[in-house]
């Protein structure tokens, strides 16, 4: 194979394949399909009528079986990375032997929330070959465009995850797209000011949309996909939560001793780097870092930390009130990220072991703020 196009064709319909998607669709002389099973026919029916539409004449298609994967595996990411690399394999060898142009169609776009732009370059590590994306309209934009409705507010951020993030942090303050969730993760949100907009099988003659106030759609949400699963054998959905007002940001507050020597550590040891408009001493004030959303971490001069106290007391080196903890994803980046703590001027208070809640290490900081590393069990 010499080219290859990675062509989005839309969330389900076929008038949603766009002009420069019709143009690559009648280059291509071999179309690669990942077969679903025969649950997913439908889909291949929906890939066969774009083709048909579209492709020229003598064109072919290859049916690659999908490989089968664990979908409640311990090791999430290593599963994932497991299969994709089972995938490129099998679509390796179908590459390899195919001469002139080829092409994969992708449901939505290929760069939300797909895995094809990584097999193919992984493929492209043991084969030479050319390749063009073309964008396609995603199952957001279908949702939005579904619903009548606008994702954000004026000025607002849009966050876009999956059901199992979605379960595993919470809903943000920020407007929430949430795809791939197979286990109606937005059960776990308390429903209370929240709004869900839910559609399911987006495009397709069979279309269903829910929207509402999560506490009074949700467990009719809930009701209505199980029946449609059952129906169909799978399911294809996506939702969009916003809040009706905006949760109040968190600051968390710590004292310092040296603002320069924070920065230093904060940097080197966690990564992290301050936002803000400088002082004289070249650190911006207030020192703050910035955790995700709505969450923020601010180092205040111990002086200055005493005046918002009033007449309570600043905990004294050793003694420690709070305990800030860090999730990550392996046992050797809580090992890599204690060594670096280490060389950064961090004092180890228990070193990484793996204990009855996790893999964890734990370390003070410079100033003798104690935080804790952990792969969760």
């Amino acid at each position: 194979m010499r080219t290859l196009y990675v062509i989005g064709i839309g969330a389900g319909h076929p008038d949603q394949v766009t002009l420069q998607a019709v143009a690559a669709i009648g280059r291509v002389d071999t179309f690669f399909v990942i077969g679903k099973g025969e649950e997913k026919r439908e889909l291949l029916d929906l890939r066969a009528t774009i083709l048909d539409r579209h492709a020229g004449a003598g064109h072919r298609v290859v049916e690659v079986q999908d490989p089968p994967r664990d979908r409640d595996p311990g090791d999430y990411r290593g599963a994932v990375e497991d299969w994709h690399r089972r995938r490129a394999a099998l679509l390796a060898a179908e590459f390899a032997a195919v001469d002139g142009v080829g092409g994969i169609l992708v449901w939505g776009d290929p760069a939300l929330y797909d895995s094809t732009l990584r097999l193919v370059e992984t493929i492209r590590g043991t084969q030479d070959f050319e390749y063009t994306v073309i964008p396609g309209i995603t199952s957001p934009q279908a949702l939005a465009a579904a619903h009548r409705t606008v994702l954000h507010g004026i000025g607002q951020p849009v966050h876009i995850t999956t059901g199992r993030r979605l379960r595993a942090e919470g809903l943000g303050n920020d407007p929430t797209l949430v795809m791939l969730d197979g286990d109606c993760a937005w059960t776990t949100v308390p429903p209370d000011d929240v709004h869900i907009w839910w559609g399911a099988y987006l495009g397709m003659p069979d279309e269903e949309l829910i929207e509402g106030p999560l506490a009074e759609v949700g467990p009719r949400i809930v009701a209505r996909r199980a029946e449609l699963r059952a129906a169909k054998g799978w399911i294809m959905d996506i939702y969009l939560l916003r809040r009706a007002t905006e949760v109040p940001p968190l600051v968390i507050a710590l004292p310092t001793e040296d603002r320069r020597r924070a920065v230093a550590f904060y940097r080197d040891a966690l990564g992290l780097e301050p936002f803000g408009d400088l002082a004289g001493d070249g650190v911006p004030e207030p020192l703050q870092y910035r955790l995700d959303a709505r969450t923020t971490l601010m180092l205040v001069p111990t002086g200055g930390f005493g005046w918002v106290l009033g007449d309570r007391s600043v905990a004294t080196p050793g003694t420690s009130e709070c305990l800030l903890g860090l999730a990550l994803r392996t046992e050797a980046e809580v090992i890599a990220a204690t060594d670096r703590a280490c060389a950064a001027g961090a004092t180890v208070i228990t070193a990484p072991a793996t204990q009855p809640w996790g893999f964890t290490a734990t370390f003070a900081d410079p100033d003798g703020h104690v935080w804790q590393l952990t792969v969760p069990s």
